[in-house]
């Protein structure tokens, strides 16, 4: 990142524009427990925070094909649903971090295990809280609009709280 501090003009106005204003931002969505408000600014942070790793002079690319699978995918079922009911942020890596209401969480479980299935089905895939997973419909999936994935993209799932 010091070379982001040194090439990257976005970062500049990341820092002096966007920051402040987002900052107080969340902090009121948390205190209100305003999920739309903090999925949507969480979500518009992580991808600024990849464009300015992006606009990094050489450019620092952490996010893999993975890894905006599990964008669009989170989009798709926003989109779906006909509500922002999931978030995601990834740090300075390929690995998303996704927000949701808990009563939301078998459901895209079962549909992230249907669309990412795993290596074998012998691994604990699964990991963390134990959740049972939730049917789906087929209607639900096919408007979602992805085909399942090779399998193995992602090693585990982990599901915690906050």
């Amino acid at each position: 990142m010091l070379n982001s501090v040194k090439t990257s003009e976005l970062l500049k106005y990341r820092v002096s524009h966007c920051v402040p204003e987002r900052t107080e931002a969340i902090i009121k969505a948390i205190i209100n427990k305003d999920f739309d408000t903090f999925a949507d600014i969480t979500m518009k942070d992580s991808n600024q925070f990849h464009a300015v790793c992006l606009d990094t002079f050489p450019p620092n690319i952490y996010m893999n094909d993975t890894s905006h699978a599990i964008v669009n995918l989170i989009h798709a079922y926003n989109s779906a649903s006909g509500k922002t009911k999931v978030a995601y942020t990834f740090d300075a890596g390929p690995n998303a971090c996704l927000y949701l209401l808990e009563s939301e969480v078998p459901k895209l479980l079962s549909i992230i295990c249907h669309l990412f299935p795993p290596e074998n089905e012998g691994v604990e895939y699964l990991q963390g809280i134990p959740v049972e997973k939730q049917a789906v419909s087929q209607e639900f999936i096919a408007s979602i609009g992805m085909e399942p994935q090779q399998r193995g993209l992602l090693k585990y799932l982990i599901h915690t709280e906050v």
